[in-house]
């Protein structure tokens, strides 16, 4: 992952696209996790499940974990997410999937509901904290480079078709 001088790109969200993450929030957990000696590789695994539709579908990550955790990175929770993961965690029920919240506790960042982000995740069973907590939404997680210079942590990962 590119380091990219924050000022020099006119600001945290510039920077965070320049370095390939989606926004400055997503780049912050990145970096606090790094910086908590929790190796992730940012977008580094694919899952593909076979959605709703019947339809095989893909669902990339923000982070992979080298335990095979999964850590998405939200600030709002859009509809067509909210879909999509419904059918990730129907095809593919045992993945470890934990959530980085900007904002767990306000309401309206989960479109269409009246819910937090905190508890849409509580109503599924999901783990999930924020930048402040994420020593203990993350501490059972592997403090270890995945061996070899560049090497994947896993490269794919099949949900159930049945």
């Amino acid at each position: 992952m590119a380091t990219v001088d924050i000022e020099a790109a006119g600001g945290l969200r510039r920077a965070a696209r320049a370095a390939g993450f989606a926004s400055g929030f997503e780049c912050e957990v990145f970096y606090r996790l790094r910086g908590r000696g929790v190796w992730v590789e940012h977008e580094g695994l694919c899952v593909e499940y076979r959605g709703a539709d019947g339809g095989f579908h893909r669902w990339t990550p923000d982070f992979a974990a080298a335990n095979d955790a999964l850590i998405e990175a939200k600030g709002r929770l859009h509809r067509s997410f909210q879909d999509a993961f419904a059918d990730v965690l129907r095809a593919c029920p045992r993945l470890d999937v934990r959530f980085v919240f900007q904002y767990p506790h306000r309401r309206g960042q989960v479109e269409g509901s009246p819910l937090t982000p905190a508890q849409w995740a509580d109503a599924r069973g999901l783990r999930w904290g924020t930048l402040d907590d994420i020593e203990a939404l993350t501490g059972d997680l592997p403090r270890v480079r995945p061996a070899g210079p560049g090497a994947p942590l896993v490269a794919h990962v099949a949900g159930q078709t049945s």
